[in-house]
């Protein structure tokens, strides 16, 4: 595998966005150049680099989305700070609604 099919394949495994991988080619490179026991520890350093990565990246989704939240309520909040419930609202659950006038009366 070259550098980058490894780093394409990471980038996949991690969702995380394309160019994040790319200042691992360099140690990717010597590491497929090392032997076994090295190689792998370069390789799962870059991995634990790539999921470390992904938990940033989600963060900043989570609080991107919070915000866009937190947004809608506060619009909301305001066009209902301002409103005032109609009269038979107010007295739900009061009783039963007393007798409707007669149209025309």
């Amino acid at each position: 595998m070259s550098p980058d099919e490894i780093l394409a394949a990471l980038g996949r495994r991690y969702d995380v966005p394309s160019g994040y991988g790319s200042r691992f080619r360099p140690l990717i490179r010597r590491a497929l150049e090392a032997g076994p026991e090295v190689r792998e520890r370069i390789l799962a350093l870059v991995e634990t680099s790539f999921g470390r990565e992904q938990e940033r990246h989600r963060g900043r989704q989570r609080a991107h989305s919070q915000s866009d939240e937190w947004r809608a309520v506060k619009v909301v909040a305001r066009v209902l700070h301002a409103w005032s419930p109609p009269e038979w609202l107010v007295r739900w659950g009061e009783g039963p609604p007393g007798p409707h006038p007669e149209p025309g009366s």
